[in-house]
């Protein structure tokens, strides 16, 4: 009888070669199923790291206001909700431009260069020239000064978004800082908004406010008219600084 160890399946049971061979593929079958359990850890390892990862993805969202359109759908307000909580922690992004003044919207990722400006030929307050700046009415209150300082910002047209695009989102809290090139920063915090017509906002209490040390954001929104190149409403942040 052949006693070759490979040609088991040809021996009879009583042969003793059995029991060395059993006991081999024994081995041989722990082994592979200690491999077999080490390769399934380290796929379930990085299945949950992807599933971590997709999850904080869609969890959380970095927007500037310069973006036309942000996150649509139902977990907008979430995820702005949750900037809220991180704004403070948040570094504004690099200013675009160089000025004496800035402005810095820690909420809404905003750090704009102001530009003085004066008024139009129709007396209205006039604009920065870019879209990504903000106008400051130099004839009106300096920054560290009692009274309104008043800052202008362009909301944008159908093909281009402004520095204010987002001011709406802003809420009673929030703060607004006017920065000089030296560091030295002013705070001001945002204690109510309001949207009015063109014809109707309160101009009084726009500018000539100075009963206090005051910060008004102002820009147009409503519908857009494509003849005068314009929209039909204005929309006010107040805020105004605590202590001084």
């Amino acid at each position: 009888m052949n006693k070759n160890p490979k040609l088991h399946k040809y021996y009879d049971s009583s042969d003793p070669n059995l029991k060395t061979l059993r006991f081999k593929k024994r081995q041989d079958y722990n082994r592979n199923q200690k491999i077999a359990l080490r390769i399934g850890v380290v796929v379930l390892f990085f299945l949950v790291e992807i599933a971590v990862m997709w999850a904080a993805a869609d969890s959380l969202v970095s927007y500037s206001p310069l973006q036309s359109e942000l996150v649509l759908g139902a977990k907008l307000s979430k995820r702005v909700g949750m900037l809220d909580k991180l704004s403070d922690k948040l570094t504004p992004p690099p200013v675009i431009g160089v000025s004496d003044m800035y402005l810095v919207i820690p909420r809404l990722l905003v750090n704009a260069p102001i530009d003085p400006v004066t008024t139009t030929a129709n007396g209205d307050m006039a604009s920065s020239q870019s879209m990504q700046r903000v106008g400051w009415y130099k004839d009106g209150t300096k920054p560290g000064e009692v009274g309104s300082v008043v800052l202008g910002g362009h909301y944008g047209n159908p093909d281009e978004s402004g520095v204010f695009r987002s001011i709406d989102k802003l809420k009673q809290g929030d703060r607004l800082e006017v920065r000089d090139k030296s560091g030295k920063s002013l705070t001001y915090k945002v204690y109510k908004t309001s949207t009015f017509k063109q014809s109707e906002v309160p101009l009084q209490e726009l500018f000539n406010k100075n009963d206090g040390m005051y910060l008004n954001l102002v820009t147009c929104v409503g519908d857009w008219d494509a003849q005068t190149s314009s929209y039909d409403h204005r929309l006010i942040v107040y805020s105004k600084r605590d202590s001084y």
